[in-house]
């Protein structure tokens, strides 16, 4: 019983994954992307070879996005603490207009 539970279980999630596959396949039955000449692979044991430098760029990459992550955040903080001095400088700016006009009525 436990065997055919899991035969069935089985059944049904590849059911499953075949209808999404047919799902997200492409209309015109060609392929979603095309490799660059370089990596179409030659034979079955190549794309393995292909995994590892593959890796190692989504890795370095996913780091520069960590560090422009990073940096991006650095330039807002920046930038809204521009603002606030600009908007600081401008109510000085305001109070000694008012003074100064205030200074030549008298």
């Amino acid at each position: 019983q436990m065997l055919e539970s899991r035969a069935s279980e089985a059944s049904e999630k590849l059911g499953r994954l075949r209808g999404e596959s047919e799902r997200l396949a492409p209309e015109d039955g060609e392929t979603h992307t095309q490799l660059p000449e370089e990596l179409v692979p030659a034979d079955a044991d190549q794309p393995q070879a292909l995994v590892g430098p593959a890796r190692a760029e989504r890795a370095a990459r996913s780091e520069a996005v960590v560090g422009a992550r990073a940096a991006h955040a650095g330039l807002l903080r920046d930038h809204r603490a521009a603002e606030d001095a600009a908007g600081g400088f401008d109510e000085t700016a305001a109070l000694l207009r008012d003074l100064l006009r205030d200074h030549t009525e008298e």
